[in-house]
């Protein structure tokens, strides 16, 4: 896996920060079950960043592993109505994986 992405690890408050260059516009907040996520939209609507709260929970990985990732990467698949955001992280030589689905319309983003 290629370091795609800035990563950034707070393990005090167990917050994971996955970002791609670019500025950012505007910021879409999640409540979901394995945690709080706060998804970064540019000036050109895409997704530049994701902030994941209780991190070692939402990946299922040990809080001291966490602070060791050093490689990273998330996939976005964008439709009309919402976009599905495949994250990877490199823990102990294992790829540990989650994803989810952020409602998303470019149009109203754009229009902001």
């Amino acid at each position: 896996m290629e370091k795609n992405v800035e990563i950034s690890y707070d393990e005090i408050e167990d917050i994971l920060y996955l970002g791609k260059k670019g500025n950012v516009k505007s910021s879409i907040d999640l409540a979901l079950p394995s945690g709080d996520v706060v998804v970064d939209v540019g000036f050109d609507g895409l997704i530049k960043g994701i902030e994941i709260f209780d991190a070692s929970k939402f990946f299922s990985v040990v809080q001291e592993e966490m602070k060791k990732v050093k490689k990273a990467d998330f996939k976005i698949v964008y439709s009309p109505s919402y976009v599905v955001v495949s994250m990877s992280l490199e823990v102990k030589n294992e790829v540990v994986k989650n994803n989810i689905i952020v409602p998303y319309n470019k149009r109203l983003i754009l229009a902001e």
